[in-house]
């Protein structure tokens, strides 16, 4: 499923009236799916180290994981 984050299907926000209409219609689909529910959102982060400092106050650190026979370990996950 897509939404489209601004009119005529234009992708990229270029000014603040356009992060403001993007904010507003991902909020309102946001309410429509999750209203009254607990959500959780998990976003993933490449490092070096194995941990990660949240990046909210609020928000914790949940896990790491390493590859060992990754073929390219520069990119280890």
């Amino acid at each position: 499923m897509r939404f489209h984050s601004l009119p005529k299907s234009k992708r990229y926000a270029e000014n603040e009236s356009e992060y403001a209409v993007v904010l507003e219609r991902y909020n309102t689909v946001l309410d429509e799916l999750f209203a009254g529910a607990d959500m959780y959102v998990i976003t993933p982060r490449w490092a070096a180290e194995p941990e990660v400092p949240p990046l909210q106050p609020d928000s914790g650190y949940w896990q790491s994981l390493l590859v060992e026979d990754d073929p390219e370990p520069e990119f280890r996950t």
